[in-house]
């Protein structure tokens, strides 16, 4: 069972916290923005499916983000 993952870039503050401690599932757009690694993404760079072996890593971001952007589910 997969989780699925969003960010919410309007939100987002481009701080990196979330893709330095999980790069297997977020990264850098060339603004500095958070987004989904694109072997991950489902819809657009924003959404993705994070698998389970990778999911506490996602959450470990997710709750490392000082402005609450990213949603796991």
């Amino acid at each position: 069972m997969s989780a699925t993952v969003k960010i919410d870039q309007d939100v987002c503050i481009a701080c990196g916290i979330c893709y330095d401690t999980c790069p297997d599932v977020y990264e850098s757009d060339e603004d500095g923005n958070s987004r989904v690694v694109e072997d991950l993404r489902t819809d657009d760079e924003r959404t993705g499916e994070v698998p389970d072996d990778l999911e506490d890593c996602a959450e470990e971001g997710m709750e490392q983000c000082p402005v609450d952007a990213i949603e796991l589910s």
